[in-house]
């Protein structure tokens, strides 16, 4: 069952992204995952855009790993969700958080995949709040509503939240101060 799910991720993923590689960004690029064998964290700066994001994104129990450089890898938030660190390190000058997971919200547990997922969200939201502390900009999307069960044509939905969240951050900050606007454009120029 875990490799036709990986399978159907991989799929929409590359029809979306393409064959691009991480190294050919216009802007630094790093996708971070989990060793699942080592249970280190694993920081990609090389490589295929599809492969590492279906790593990253990769839950495990659920997805199947993928298999990049001899290395089991997983869903990346098993170590780090929100990666400010390894942005800092990079020589990130403005950081722009999103948080997909909202605030932590108690919901009933009624079989294995409930307790899966509310153990996610728990350490989710625990380990990441200091790096949420760090971003300049922080976008937040409460998509608890919403499975990985959900059908594709949930994703295009999913893509205009992040899209309108992250113009009203952006406006939310321009009004706030028109330096974030100029730092953010010069990033792009």
């Amino acid at each position: 069952m875990a490799y036709l799910i990986t399978t159907t991720l991989k799929d929409l993923l590359c029809e979306y992204i393409g064959d691009s590689r991480i190294e050919d960004s216009k802007l630094p690029l790093a996708i971070i995952a989990t060793d699942i064998s080592s249970g280190e964290k694993v920081i990609l700066k090389s490589g295929s855009v599809c492969d590492a994001v279906c790593a990253s994104s990769a839950i495990p129990g659920l997805f199947a790993p993928v298999i990049i450089d001899n290395q089991s890898l997983v869903d990346g938030g098993l170590v780090q969700n929100l990666p400010v660190s390894v942005l800092k390190e990079m020589g990130a000058d403005y950081l722009i958080g999103s948080d997909l997971s909202g605030s932590y919200k108690s919901k009933k547990v009624e079989n294995i995949v409930d307790i899966i997922r509310n153990s996610f969200g728990i350490m989710v939201y625990y380990k990441d709040y200091g790096q949420i502390e760090s971003c300049d900009l922080l976008i937040t999307m409460d998509l608890s509503d919403y499975s990985f069960r959900d059908n594709s044509e949930k994703f295009d939905k999913l893509v205009n939240i992040g899209y309108q969240k992250t113009v009203d951050a952006l406006n939310a900050a321009q009004s706030k101060s028109e330096n974030i606007i100029i730092k953010i454009l010069n990033i792009f120029r």
